[in-house]
């Protein structure tokens, strides 16, 4: 495949699902001013049973063109190999913007998506952002939250969300805990010292922030910082995402993918976008 512009991509399974995961991503690509390309694998396990590989795939965009008319030959790609490895392919190939997946299977326990490939395995193979839907609602993103540790992974992830959305509100949300701090008093420490501990832990984290937020240059315009005590609870991400009518989370992972990322998807209702580094 040759060099292209930037585009969106859409893996499909032709379930229905993913038809409406196409549906979604077509309009975020409207929007975007971005061509859409979707890209579809045959796994090895259904290669002994297709007698004409070609003809497989001319009747696959037939079906794709029976929902989607839209969808031409050009923007359509299909190979045959593990799902990671030929939506991986197309990625890279097409100087992709973001990936869309979905998310059928999350529910109770990370159930394989793409007939037989799981959504760990698929995301770890993508260089691009990979925006996995939860919901049927157009991509809300207008507010995003970006939940932040201060490291220069986390100012990369920002930097990334803000070309991607230019002209979103982000809200940044960094948690700080205090340590031990439901057992401090069984151990004997004095309240007071437990308060102080937690406003001097508090203030450290504010102040850590104000610098890492004003590292960020052009990225912080029509951003704020909020800086809590708590710890990494995804129904915590949740609850102040909806608080503050928000319908996308971005998470950044680095090195292999977090548990806690995939935790988050399995238990969110938002729209969920990662980036790896």
């Amino acid at each position: 495949m040759p060099h292209r512009e930037k585009c969106v991509l859409v893996a499909t399974d032709f379930s229905s699902r993913s038809f409406e995961v196409i549906t979604k991503a077509h309009a975020f690509a409207t929007a975007s001013k971005m061509p859409l390309h979707v890209v579809h694998a045959i796994e090895e396990s259904f290669f002994t049973r297709i007698p004409d590989l070609e003809q497989a795939k001319e009747n696959a965009l037939k079906e794709l063109q029976s929902h989607f008319p839209f969808i031409t030959k050009e923007v359509f790609h299909c190979d045959k190999g593990k799902v990671e490895e030929v939506i991986g392919a197309c990625t890279n190939a097409l100087n992709t913007s973001v990936v869309f997946l979905g998310s059928g299977g999350e529910k109770g326990g990370l159930k394989d998506l793409f007939m037989g490939s799981s959504t760990k395995a698929i995301v770890r193979a993508l260089s691009a952002p990979v925006l996995v839907v939860k919901t049927h609602k157009e991509v809300q993103s207008n507010k995003i939250l970006i939940p932040t540790d201060f490291s220069e992974s986390s100012r990369w992830h920002i930097h990334a969300v803000r070309t991607l959305f230019p002209d979103a509100s982000l809200l940044l949300l960094h948690v700080y805990t205090v340590p031990f701090g439901n057992r401090l008093s069984m151990y004997g420490v004095k309240k007071g010292e437990i308060n102080v501990l937690a406003e001097n832990l508090k203030i450290n984290a504010q102040n850590e922030g104000m610098v890492f937020f004003e590292s960020l240059g052009e990225s912080k315009e029509n951003a704020e910082l909020l800086v809590r005590e708590g710890g990494l609870d995804t129904s915590l991400f949740t609850s102040i995402a909806t608080m503050h009518g928000i319908g996308l989370i971005a998470l950044h992972t680095t090195g292999n993918i977090s548990f806690f990322a995939f935790d988050l998807l399995q238990e969110t209702d938002k729209d969920v976008l990662i980036t790896t580094i």
